[in-house]
């Protein structure tokens, strides 16, 4: 068992970046005969009419933006690999910069998933640590949930390292209407912090904090709606109006000795963390992942993430994969979906609500048909982003990049009705003013 949690977790924790990486190269080899580098016009809702220019951008030899965040003196906050976090002015000038970790810390040893700002203008950032010395202690063993809380300028308050003795790695963190935090990701372990998870190789993992840190409960969880094995985990989570939480994630397992894949699950769970109700989404062959998960202005909700099936609840598909977008209502039943992209890769999704009840959605595209146009061509994808009205139908969207690798991996509508977009930006061309090697790319966009 031990060598088949170290392969779940390998896949697990790289998946992202081993499609990114390793099939990035195929998917041009098969789809060239599409990516003439011309616009297919013969579809209506694309172009980049109506989109964001930059207003300003700015690249750092820091690595890759996990997430993003505008802060209330109206500048922003980022966090990369290794565990660094990075503060930005309201121009993007750069204000300070710490990293936080053991005292040998590698990207391999802590790196970080998501940041938030607290009520008392601090933040709080989560990702997952090996380490027990340096800034870390608790330290259970293999990979904890770190749970890292600072003060404005960022400097350490509070560490906790949770978990047990194999691997447990938290994705995602929102603070609580009482002050608190809650933590979602997955767990391998069934000791230490953790109790009670079920005989499976990972188990979605939700932790209730309170503001100091203090653990007040934890829940594990696993989808046996389609298999007597099945592997899951979270990578979004928001509090709801109800004082429960609705989290998205990704459940992996076979029907079959034919058959290996993966579908969105999501999960809806009480205040005190009892499962409400579980809905699998996907096809019935393929690859989903949810990354993105929000409680919509009509008590619904707005998933994002990607999808590579069109059969069961995914239609439209455009070839190998696309952004996947589905509105539910409040008991989680599918009210519409809507696959995005074209004949190539379009991974990524992540989402958020907009001021005019539509949605923004981000991620990379390596297409130039289908929706996607304005695609720059050469080694890699773009940073490619999409505005949906309320129903789901394209207002706008827009590629930006170059020859090389861009994408984006985090979105935010900014207080002037613009956009914060943050990801790898590895051209020096096009859209991406790079003068260093670098893999940070922040991008702010208006009207």
């Amino acid at each position: 068992m031990r060598t088949q949690h170290n392969k779940t977790t390998m896949r697990k924790t790289t998946l992202y970046f081993t499609v990114r990486y390793a099939l990035i190269a195929l998917v041009f080899a098969a789809c060239a005969k599409n990516n003439d580098g011309k616009p297919d016009n013969g579809n209506a809702e694309k172009g980049g009419s109506g989109a964001p220019a930059i207003e300003w951008q700015k690249t750092f030899d820091l690595g890759v933006v996990q997430s993003i965040q505008q802060t209330t003196d109206g500048g922003y906050v980022f966090c990369v690999d290794n565990f660094k976090i990075v503060k930005l002015d309201p121009q993007g000038e750069l204000q300070w910069q710490k990293q936080y970790g053991g005292l040998e810390s590698t990207i391999y040893s802590e790196s970080p998933a998501a940041i938030r700002q607290t009520k008392d203008g601090g933040y709080i950032v989560v990702g997952f640590t090996t380490s027990d010395d340096g800034d870390v202690s608790g330290h259970h063993g293999g990979r904890d949930f770190w749970v890292v809380k600072l003060d404005n300028s960022g400097n350490l308050q509070w560490q906790k390292s949770l978990g047990g003795s194999m691997n447990d790695v938290a994705m995602d963190v929102q603070q609580t209407s009482d002050g608190g935090y809650v933590v979602v990701g997955y767990s391998e372990s069934n000791d230490g912090d953790v109790s009670d998870r079920p005989d499976t190789e990972t188990s979605t993992w939700v932790v209730k904090l309170s503001n100091a840190g203090e653990m007040l409960w934890e829940k594990s969880f696993n989808n046996y709606d389609r298999t007597d094995e099945p592997s899951d985990w979270a990578n979004s989570v928001q509090q709801t109006t109800d004082g429960g939480y609705i989290l998205a994630g990704q459940s992996y397992g076979r029907k079959n000795l034919m058959s290996q894949e993966t579908t969105c699950w999501i999960t809806k769970l009480t205040e005190d963390g009892t499962l409400e109700w579980g809905k699998t989404l996907g096809g019935s062959w393929g690859e989903e992942d949810a990354w993105s998960i929000q409680q919509t202005t009509d008590n619904g909700y707005i998933m994002g993430g990607y999808t590579y099936a069109n059969n069961g609840d995914v239609s439209g598909n455009h070839g190998y994969a696309d952004y996947w977008v589905v509105k539910m209502n409040n008991s989680g039943d599918v009210e519409w979906q809507k696959c995005l992209g074209g004949t190539g890769l379009e991974m990524g999704g992540r989402l958020q609500q907009t001021q005019d009840g539509g949605y923004i959605v981000v991620g990379s595209a390596a297409s130039n048909n289908g929706n996607v146009s304005g695609y720059y061509g050469g080694e890699g994808g773009d940073a490619w982003l999409v505005k949906l009205d309320a129903e789901g139908k394209i207002q706008w969207q827009k590629c930006y990049g170059g020859t090389d690798e861009d994408g984006a991996r985090a979105i935010q509508q900014t207080s002037d009705g613009g956009y914060i977009m943050a990801g790898y930006g590895r051209s020096v061309d096009g859209d991406v003013m790079r003068r260093i090697p670098n893999d940070c790319w922040i991008v702010k966009l208006k009207f």
